[in-house]
């Protein structure tokens, strides 16, 4: 768990959307999506629709 808040502590500080998806398991609520009691279901701004 420390190297995803490792990657977490980076984006904060670079200021890059985070989206964490769970921590493991076989299923979606084995482990849980929560990272330190929060839901980091960021994305970005503006996206680049490849095709469009």
């Amino acid at each position: 768990m420390a190297r995803v808040r490792d990657i977490r502590d980076r984006c904060v500080d670079l200021r890059v959307a985070l989206f964490f998806k769970q921590v493991g398991g076989l299923t979606p609520k084995a482990a849980g999506r929560l990272l330190d009691g929060r839901a980091w279901d960021e994305y970005p701004a503006t996206a680049y629709v490849v095709g469009a």
